[in-house]
């Protein structure tokens, strides 16, 4: 709002009708979002969740040197749990996106039953 001359204008539509591609300015935004979701969003999620499987199947040394990076810290045959921490986060941000504010008690037990989880199992190398 424009305090001087008390007119307000309208930033962001929290609308689902609105048509992306219908304008020059959504057009640049959904190509960047799209690129963004295909170039890294979508193969470093497949990469955490189905990266120790993958790297049975792969050998070779850059494919090995990359996951290492998400997968160096865990014990040998703990590999799929960062796939594992990834997907409780997600329910977690779920939870939280879709619920009130008053539920904040289950969210923050569910935040330590996760971290409870992890302590049970120890999956660290050290």
């Amino acid at each position: 709002c424009d305090v001087s001359t008390q007119k307000c204008w309208t930033v962001w539509y929290f609308d689902g009708t609105l048509k992306y591609f219908s304008s020059p300015k959504h057009i640049v935004l959904g190509v960047i979002s799209l690129a963004i979701l295909l170039f890294f969003l979508i193969p470093v999620m497949t990469t955490i969740i189905f990266g120790d499987l993958l790297k049975r199947c792969i050998r070779k040394q850059w494919y090995w040197n990359f996951i290492d990076t998400f997968y160096c810290s865990f014990k040998f045959r703990f590999g799929f749990w960062i796939g594992i921490r990834l997907l409780f986060r997600i329910i977690l941000m779920t939870k939280i996106l879709l619920t009130d504010s008053e539920s904040i008690l289950l969210t923050i037990c569910i935040a330590h039953f996760i971290i409870f989880f992890q302590m049970l199992f120890t999956p660290f190398r050290h």
